[in-house]
């Protein structure tokens, strides 16, 4: 196991929460902060290397 720190960021993408964790694998780390940060920014971290970093998604309205 691996320990992984998940970053939530701000609309000024500065890290809003911040959340360790052990996981088995990057893809596993990834998969669970994708799902926690719901549609937010965010970024996983494995020690100092960042893996990955996510754009928040744009919010849409949809028609009734």
């Amino acid at each position: 196991m691996f320990q992984y720190e998940t970053r939530i960021l701000n609309a000024k993408l500065c890290p809003a929460l911040i959340i360790e964790a052990f996981h088995l694998n990057d893809t596993v780390a990834i998969r669970a902060a994708t799902l926690f940060a719901s549609g937010r920014s965010v970024e996983v971290w494995r020690d100092m290397d960042c893996i990955h970093r996510a754009a928040s998604e744009p919010m849409t309205v949809k028609a009734a």
